[in-house]
């Protein structure tokens, strides 16, 4: 996940934006701290990978809320990605019905499946969110 998740970062440092945070070992060692709390929450003396999928998503979640509350009110779509932007998010707002609830990250994996610009995802979704459109 955490090569997944440097891979990303990287993809979204492309553009002259970046419209994401830089992934490094620090955020692995977060991760690590995260999977260990939780495994102790359930009385576990063994980190078991059900306790690092759960702290790789409070991750994703906390760090998208960083990505988010660090970003003024607009957000710029880069011209080159403007049209493809702009069929995520016409997926996005077929797949999510208002008031209904999907993880950051099976969004992400189902658009992935039809879209193959991670970067145009990521920033579509975070411009959705901005903008309270789900």
């Amino acid at each position: 996940m955490y090569v997944d998740d440097r891979q990303q970062s990287r993809e979204q440092k492309i553009g002259k934006r970046s419209t994401g945070i830089p992934i490094t070992v620090r955020q692995l060692e977060a991760i690590i701290r995260l999977s260990e709390a939780i495994a102790k929450i359930h009385l576990s003396t063994v980190v078991r990978p059900a306790h690092v999928d759960e702290a790789h998503r409070i991750f994703k979640v906390s760090t998208l809320h960083a990505v988010q509350s660090g970003m003024t009110s607009s957000i710029e779509t880069p011209a080159e990605m403007m049209g493809i932007v702009g069929k995520v998010e016409e997926a996005i707002k077929r797949r999510v019905a208002i008031g209904t609830k999907i993880s950051y990250q099976k969004l992400h994996d189902e658009l992935a499946l039809k879209f193959d610009n991670l970067r145009a995802i990521d920033h579509a979704i975070l411009s959705m969110v901005r903008k309270e459109e789900f």
